[in-house]
């Protein structure tokens, strides 16, 4: 679970019912055939189904965050 207090209270004064979905998850899984996969939902995505709009950078800075941490934990499966 990921969470920036500042950026989910934005989202929340939107919509209190993101709050659900927030702090948003990550999840590492390992299949039958042994490859990894690291899978979140998109914020733009999330914040859509709770008809939020006008919260583009605070979006664009969650997106960023998840896809750094998925791209970092990517790089330390691999080695």
């Amino acid at each position: 679970m990921f969470g920036n207090p500042e950026l989910g209270t934005s989202l929340m004064k939107a919509n209190q019912e993101i709050g659900v979905d927030l702090p948003q998850k990550m999840l590492v899984y390992e299949d039958e055939k042994k490859d990894v996969s690291i899978i979140y939902d998109n914020p733009q995505a999330v914040a859509e189904n709770y008809g939020i709009s006008g919260e583009n950078e605070v979006l664009d800075k969650m997106s960023d965050a998840l896809k750094g941490l998925a791209e970092a934990g990517a790089k330390k499966v691999v080695n």
